[in-house]
């Protein structure tokens, strides 16, 4: 019997993705009527690599789909005592097999929407069938990680249920007398929680922004995820960076006014000003609406970036900082910071980091300063 592989390496599989569209296949993906072909489109049209879907169909041929949810998650939930644990790890389970890929979409799901998913086709016999498929490939989007997520629920002996919202669609779990959100490719195993309680779908329709202050890590890509071999941006019906479409506050999801957090910023080389002073550097973000956006930069002495040795807050998209001491390493991150704090004082924004050593100018090599 096939059985999952629990050795594959999401790194691998994500550089898989980078600069993966060749000149031959279009850099735009048409999905009418969301985007319809531009005028000079180049190239085939192609979501996702056929032949990896072929060797994922002949992998699979045969194959017990109960069966080989039942021994994943019997191989998972070993060390689990309770229904809310095995819930939370059936959630980072889901979230760290499956790439939530910016560009492409498996067999038959492409350009998928939450009203699409209904309650007819994501039971049965056929949910097991498609979330093998998914689970194989290790890409998917929302509607993906719902088909998996209760396939592993249901393996569980766990009640789930699908739960459609606005431009997304996730899933809830029964457990502890009620149920409770499990959105697995958005926050993993840290679902949005009040005193140790995850909020259910009800709950945090009555106050949407305090997700907000939830980390959404499995959303964000690099630029290379999204550029074709030869450097170009993928475009159309795929989704953008943090910031620029399809990638609202969490908030929006649930009837909150749509809100797309600024655009990431990235960094950029640090200047010498001379003495051990220098210039921290980094892109300006921007963002819908011309809001102010504020730049929280935190600098560290240690590369996990757990000891803070200078924190600050500018609108200027630069610091300057006088180095403490030469010939160390020296880590950075940086996060742009828009008004929804005014909803939620304690909305999550993605940091970008950097690093740096300041040594002698005539010291030969590259030590991040110019």
């Amino acid at each position: 019997m096939h059985r999952y592989d629990f050795s594959w390496n999401r790194r691998a599989h994500i550089r898989l993705s980078s600069r993966s569209i060749p000149r031959s296949q279009s850099l735009y993906f048409v999905q009418k009527t969301w985007s319809p072909p531009p005028v000079n489109l180049e190239g085939k049209v192609s979501y996702y690599p056929q032949e990896r879907i072929a060797a994922m169909r002949a992998r699979t041929a045969g194959l017990d789909r109960k069966a080989y949810f039942k021994d994943i998650a019997e191989q998972i939930l070993k060390d689990t005592s309770t229904d809310k644990e095995r819930v939370h790890t059936i959630c980072q389970f889901v979230a760290d097999s499956i790439y939530y890929n910016p560009i492409q979409l498996p067999e038959s799901f492409e350009g998928a929407t939450s009203q699409e998913f209904t309650s007819d086709n994501v039971t049965g016999n056929d949910t097991a069938i498609d979330a093998v498929a998914i689970l194989e490939l290790h890409d998917g989007r929302c509607g993906h990680g719902v088909m998996v997520t209760l396939a592993l629920l249901e393996a569980a002996g766990i009640e789930g249920r699908m739960v459609p919202v606005n431009h997304h669609v996730t899933c809830e779990a029964r457990y502890d007398g009620g149920w409770h959100l499990a959105d697995a490719l958005m926050f993993g195993a840290n679902q949005p929680h009040r005193d140790g309680e995850v909020l259910s779908g009800d709950e945090i329709r009555k106050d949407p922004y305090f997700t907000d202050a939830f980390p959404l890590p499995y959303l964000y890509g690099t630029l290379e995820e999204y550029f074709t071999e030869d450097g170009f941006r993928c475009l159309g019906y795929a989704f953008g960076e943090m910031g620029s479409s399809g990638m609202p506050f969490y908030s929006y999801y649930w009837d909150a006014p749509k809100d797309n957090p600024p655009t990431l910023p990235y960094p950029l080389v640090t200047q010498r000003l001379g003495g051990q002073r220098v210039r921290l550097n980094w892109s300006p973000s921007f963002k819908t609406g011309n809001e102010t956006i504020e730049y929280r930069v935190e600098i560290f002495s240690d590369r996990d970036c757990t000891n803070c040795i200078h924190r600050d807050v500018t609108r200027i998209n630069y610091l300057e900082w006088d180095v403490p001491e030469m010939n160390r390493i020296y880590y950075f991150e940086v996060r742009a910071m828009d008004d929804h704090r005014k909803l939620n004082p304690d909305t999550w924004y993605m940091p970008v980091r950097n690093n740096f050593m300041l040594v002698p100018e005539d010291q030969y090599g590259w030590y991040g300063v110019v």
